[in-house]
């Protein structure tokens, strides 16, 4: 199942977003805490670190009405 994350630099409000494929929540929960890490470690050099907000499927944005 495919899953949106939206992650933010602490401090900041921009938001950012990423998807990511996984079998079920909790997995993409994990794969997308890892890869907030991978990204801070690869940002520890510039001071800057980023934050996961919100992990949602894509399937239920899709059942969305506005």
């Amino acid at each position: 199942m495919t899953y949106i994350i939206s992650y933010k630099l602490k401090g900041d409000d921009k938001v950012r977003l990423a998807r990511l494929n996984a079998n079920g929540y909790s997995e993409a929960v994990d794969k997308a805490e890892e890869g907030i890490k991978i990204i801070n470690d690869r940002f520890k050099e510039y001071n800057q670190q980023f934050e996961l907000v919100t992990v949602t499927s894509l399937e239920s944005l899709e059942n969305w009405e506005v």
